[in-house]
């Protein structure tokens, strides 16, 4: 049993490295790297609960796999987000195929980006809160659903109460909670200046046309 778990350990460690640096290969490859960090976690919990040395005589090291797993989880969120951004910005930003149907369907596919690109981050946040308050708030578990207005009242101030904001003052009391939250604000904010200027530039673009045509 100590071999196998060894083996699911390191298999689950080193699975979302491997599958970062192959990503380019192959689409199933992209996939697998996207699924990685669950799988990951998966098999670090199979090894973990499969060898009694981590579960009940160093359960520091267990922590520390764990924090590996979620860190993995987090990295890849945040790649992802990465991503679509880019991808989010450069359709927005250039012509394509919604572009050709005319103006309306052209105006309606950025208003979808937009409302897309200020939302993700919130969301996926909202699941790093979950995983990273399992780890680290005994008997204390969010929902999805609260998770996500959580990560929405963080960015825009909502009113928290009751369970909310008990958990804010968990998050307050952790380095690495703490962390997370100032780099969710960062990216959720950061995507915000970059709507806004899009939107600042079509508007002064508008502007110009207009002027353009009267003169």
């Amino acid at each position: 049993m100590i071999v196998l778990s060894c083996l699911l350990l390191i298999t689950g460690i080193s699975l979302p490295i491997v599958l970062f640096i192959y990503k380019r290969k192959h689409e199933i490859i992209n996939l697998l790297f996207i699924l990685s960090p669950l799988i990951s976690l998966m098999l670090v919990n199979m090894g973990a609960a499969n060898n009694s040395y981590l579960m009940y005589d160093n359960e520091k090291l267990g922590m520390l796999l764990f924090i590996i797993c979620i860190s993995e989880i987090s990295l890849t969120a945040l790649y992802l987000v990465y991503y679509a951004c880019l991808k989010g910005i450069k359709f927005i930003g250039s012509e394509n195929e919604w572009s050709k149907l005319g103006p309306k369907h052209e105006l309606f596919s950025q208003i979808l980006t937009i409302i897309f690109l200020l939302l993700l981050p919130n969301v996926i946040f909202a699941l790093l809160y979950v995983f990273w308050g399992l780890l680290f708030i005994n008997n204390f578990n969010l929902l999805v659903g609260e998770s996500i207005y959580y990560a929405f009242s963080i960015i825009y101030s909502l009113p928290m109460s009751g369970e909310l904001a008990e958990f804010q003052e968990y998050v307050s009391l952790n380095d690495l909670l703490r962390v997370v939250q100032m780099i969710h604000v960062l990216i959720a904010k950061m995507i915000e200046f970059i709507v806004i200027g899009f939107i600042i530039g079509k508007v002064v673009t508008l502007i110009q046309d207009k002027l353009v045509i009267r003169s």
